[in-house]
């Protein structure tokens, strides 16, 4: 993403006076959908995730 279309999210978050401001949307679903899952599980997924982003 370039940083005048970061920037003018930012800004249209802010005049939507809205509780947070996310993007890219999927990875922002997924960080959330992550935060829900129980501890060993999250951690059993990012272990997975780290190992297959070392092998790439």
């Amino acid at each position: 993403m370039e940083p005048d279309d970061a920037a003018a999210r930012i800004c249209d978050g802010f005049e939507r006076a809205g509780f947070e401001i996310a993007f890219p949307f999927r990875l922002a679903a997924l960080t959330k959908f992550v935060r829900c899952l129980p501890y060993p599980l999250r951690f059993r997924l990012l272990g997975w995730s780290l190992e297959r982003a070392r092998r790439q």
